[in-house]
Order: structure tokens, then C-alpha cells, then sequence
């Protein structure tokens, strides 16, 4: 049986391998604001709801699927309407396990006022704008460490597994998804 994964590594004898951060985050320059990169070791979506919780409401949700293993096409899928904290926190048990454990998309969470985002990307990394003094206390109480960077090992291979994919289906029938396009920065 083949070990259920998202993000791995190839070894020096070319094995696949999981990839485990160091539960590690840094700040960044960006063309605009700075930002938060944050590599946790396990409990991705449980630290993505704790950030969230600093967050304006309500909340816009964008699923980004690049690779299907069905018949719904690749492309970006925003929830019809803003949710609530308490919807945003059931929509993320319920979807908790595939969020983290398959590799065919990304997760964004924003507030609607644009004050601030969560980008929970396929190398089991989440991107945070906005209120970075705020994240940065959630990451210290919950133990990750500042670095100067976050690094992804080159060669890498993500993971797009069967055993998601009825969570996958049932995700995509959760809402009446709007449909567009996939961007280039999502490739």
C-alpha cells in the first residue's frame, strides 16, 4: 500500500519520500506588503483557523484546483457568497483531512474588506497578509520558529491521492462553486 501524502522529496537514491517542515515561518519582501511564509510540521488547517480568527469577517474562500482526478476542470472555484467564522470553522473540519493530505490544489481564505489572506498552497505552506504582527503571535504560541527563509526541497513531488477523491467530489458539491479560470501564479 502507498503512503497517503501531499508534498514529498526524492531522496539520493531517487525514493519518494513525505516532506515534513520544521515548523518553521519567516517575513518576506513582496512587491507590495510583506508577508508571512510559514512551513508548520503538522496541523495545517488547525493553525489556518487559528490565523483566520485574526481576520476581518466575513471571509471569501477560494479553492484552486490544478490537477483533477475527475471530470471537474482545473481552475479557480470561489465560494458563491461571504461566510461567517462559524461557517469558515465547520467548512474546515469538514474538509481538514483533504485539505491537508492531497496535493491537486491550493486554499486561499480572505477577508472581503481585503485587509488581509491566508494562502494554504500545495507545498504544505501557508502564505499570510495582512495583520502580521497578529499572525506572528499565533505562530509563537503555538511553536513555530522565525528563520530567515523557508526553503522547499528541489527535487519535490506532490501527491494527488484516490482516497481523497470522494472528499474531493463532495467538496466540489459543497457549494455552488463560481467557475474561472486558472492564472499563471497559480501554476
Amino acid at each position: 500500500m502507498t503512503a497517503t501524502y501531499k508534498f514529498g522529496y526524492l531522496d539520493e537514491t531517487g525514493a519518494e519520500l513525505r516532506y515534513q517542515h520544521k515548523n518553521i515561518w519567516a517575513q518576506e519582501k513582496t512587491s507590495g506588503a510583506d508577508r508571512l511564509v510559514i512551513a508548520p510540521s503538522f496541523g495545517h488547517v488547525d493553525l489556518l483557523s487559528k490565523l483566520s480568527g485574526v481576520m476581518e469577517e466575513p471571509y471569501f474562500l477560494l479553492y484552486v484546483l490544478q490537477v483533477p482526478r475527475s471530470e471537474v476542470p482545473p481552475g479557480r472555484y470561489q465560494a458563491p457568497e461571504p461566510i461567517s467564522r462559524a461557517k469558515l470553522t465547520s467548512f474546515l473540519r469538514q474538509f481538514g483531512d483533504f485539505l491537508e493530505g492531497d496535493g491537486r490544489h491550493h486554499f486561499w481564505i480572505g477577508s472581503t474588506d481585503k485587509s488581509s489572506l491566508l494562502v494554504y498552497d500545495r507545498h504544505e505552506v501557508v502564505y499570510a497578509y495582512g495583520p502580521l504582527d497578529a499572525f506572528k503571535a499565533i505562530l509563537i504560541e503555538n511553536g513555530l520558529q522565525e528563520t530567515t527563509d523557508v526553503l522547499l526541497p528541489d527535487p519535490h513531488v506532490h501527491r494527488y491521492n484516490q482516497s481523497f477523491d470522494q472528499h474531493a467530489g463532495d467538496l466540489m458539491s459543497f457549494w455552488s462553486w463560481k467557475q474561472f479560470p486558472l492564472q499563471d501564479s497559480d501554476l
